[in-house]
């Protein structure tokens, strides 16, 4: 079976919308951003639950999507729906590289203390008293006995893609 569905999931700076978007144009499928579905405002109004699901469930029925996100809590039917689930486990040391890298080359977009709070939520990951964390994740894909490729170097990266062809 062809690979039409790819969830992507994983913390700030691991690589989701580089991969999302690498994959998008190597296999010909759209693909979003939950950032786009999750903040009415980017990064400061929430939009509210029922239309950021209803937006999700849009997609979701869509034949062919790529979705990339951290978001744990309100993403279960189109992780169920994905044919493929990737979970991006990048070295942390990398995340920080890329977030900060991020805000160099689009200096106008995220403020300091935006990025400043990237970074650490980035180094929390792994602390299980964050919401959209480490734990959530494993636990959201073992509770629904959800399979899933783990991506955490270029080797895998380049395995992945060549999988993928």
């Amino acid at each position: 079976m062809e690979t039409q569905k790819i969830y992507i999931l994983g913390i700030s700076g691991s690589g989701k919308s580089y991969l999302a978007k690498l994959l998008s144009e190597k296999l010909k499928i759209s693909y979003c951003e939950l950032d786009d579905i999750y903040w009415s405002k980017k990064y400061s109004e929430k939009l509210d639950k029922d239309e950021r699901v209803e937006k999700l469930n849009k997609i979701v029925k869509k034949e062919k999507w790529i979705m990339e996100g951290v978001y744990s809590s309100w993403v279960l039917d189109a992780i169920n729906s994905a044919d493929l689930v990737i979970w991006l486990k990048t070295p942390v040391h990398k995340r920080i590289f890329r977030i900060v890298k991020r805000k160099l080359k689009n200096y106008d977009r995220d403020t300091w203390r935006g990025t400043f709070d990237l970074v650490r939520y980035s180094l929390m990951y792994r602390v299980r008293r964050k919401k959209a964390n480490y734990s959530a994740h494993k636990n959201l894909l073992k509770e629904n006995n959800i399979e899933y490729t783990v991506v955490k170097s270029k080797k895998d990266f380049s395995g992945l893609l060549e999988e993928l062809k």
